[in-house]
């Protein structure tokens, strides 16, 4: 299915939006709770994924420029997500 540019534009902002929400919620809750925000192995596939999404596919033009965007701040917040964590795993 192909949206218009757009369409692509406002869905890659507000999943932006919306996942930056959530990264900030975790860090939130693991700097509340003293523990990680997320399961370790899950965090490790998630930095994974935004990091291969956001670095090894930045050459290709799909996806987005914005999307490749997000996908590097979410590296961080992913990072962020680990580094906050003072429990263990």
């Amino acid at each position: 299915m192909q949206f218009s540019n757009e369409i692509n534009l406002a869905l890659t902002i507000i999943s932006g939006l919306c996942w930056t929400l959530v990264y900030l919620l975790i860090i939130y809750r693991s700097i509340k709770d003293k523990t990680y925000g997320m399961p370790f192995w899950a965090l490790a596939f998630n930095i994974s994924w935004e990091f291969i999404f956001s670095v090894v596919f930045a050459s290709t033009p799909r996806p987005s420029p914005e999307g490749k965007s997000l996908a590097a701040c979410f590296v961080g917040f992913a990072c962020a997500i680990r580094g906050r964590s003072t429990g263990s795993p």
